[in-house]
């Protein structure tokens, strides 16, 4: 009976290896594929990931992403657009075997988003645009070389979802008028994909990807509303035009000009009243200090008034 219980232990021992062998050997090239071909699928634009970790677990493992970066649309340069600095998902551990992962949380943390308007032109709007269509069901382009990826792979029926650290850039430096750059923190914020939020949890990973970057975007405007001109908010959002912008700059700094020009007109109206006052006091000091020594220099030298009916 002893024997046979040791046997069995190294059995489940054996096994439990060669399954972790097995999830090892096709998670993290899973895991990479879903990430890099679900970004760039769902946004865009190429959508890279450094590395990937796991660490197996009996009933529940983690997968660590590492440097997930998304780049931005053609013609601009400079930091990507997105770069995410840790993800830790919480996974099923037998899911992993199956079409659909079960995933109870995932922890996205560090965060950093930097949205750029250069002209007549910003690296948002074509992003936010594509992932849209992609939430709404479109037809969006496909990456290049998708025709041999096969897709994101497995299904994900994510819980929740729990973002923090976010720290967003918004760069208007090619904006005539405005040329500034704005930096904010994001409050820290879920998305919650249980059954009660959502019809069905089961996505693939480009699905996924785009609902947490549109919200992402969202709370990130939220937050700028406090640190950032409505207007700049909203031509970065696309809703109001560039001409209009520069338009409004233009005028407010006309404005400004005009206020500055005011407030200097009245500080000189003012020192000029001061100097004027203290010209005419310095002038009846003078006439007063005159006429004293007038009078010194005289002394009894003036002609007495004769008194009343002397001859």
């Amino acid at each position: 009976m002893k024997k046979l219980v040791i046997r069995l232990t190294l059995l489940g021992l054996v096994l439990f290896i060669a399954l972790a062998i097995a999830i090892g050997v096709s998670v993290k090239p899973a895991a990479r594929t879903a990430v890099e071909f679900g970004g760039t699928t769902a946004l865009g634009v190429p959508t890279t990931l450094g590395g990937v970790q796991l660490g197996l677990g009996l009933g529940r493992s983690k997968v660590g992403l590492e440097d997930l970066v998304v780049q931005n649309p053609k013609g601009f340069d400079g930091p990507a657009f997105l770069d995410l600095g840790e993800a830790s998902v919480e996974v099923d551990t037998m899911s992993l075997l199956g079409d659909t992962v079960r995933v109870p949380r995932i922890n996205l943390t560090g965060l950093k988003l930097r949205v750029v308007q250069h002209g007549k032109h910003s690296n948002l709007v074509p992003i936010v645009q594509h992932l849209r269509q992609q939430l709404e069901g479109g037809a969006a382009a496909e990456p290049a070389g998708s025709e041999d990826a096969g897709g994101s792979g497995k299904g994900l029926a994510v819980d929740l979802i729990h973002i923090a650290g976010v720290e967003a850039e918004f760069d208007l430096r090619g904006v005539p008028g405005i040329a500034e750059v704005y930096h904010f923190k994001v409050p820290d914020f879920d998305v919650d994909l249980t059954e009660e939020g959502q019809a069905t949890r089961k996505r693939k990973a480009e699905e996924l990807i785009a609902e947490v970057v549109d919200e992402l975007v969202k709370k990130s405007f939220l937050a700028a509303n406090t640190e950032v001109p409505a207007e700049v908010t909203a031509l970065l959002q696309g809703g109001l035009s560039f001409d209009s912008i520069v338009d409004q700059a233009q005028s407010m700094l006309g404005t400004k000009v005009d206020e500055e020009k005011q407030k200097l007109e009245t500080k000189l109206d003012d020192e000029k009243q001061k100097l004027e006052s203290i010209v005419e006091e310095e002038k009846q000091k003078l006439e007063t200090k005159a006429g004293d020594k007038l009078k010194e220099a005289l002394g009894g030298k003036l002609p007495k008034k004769a008194p009343d009916g002397g001859r």
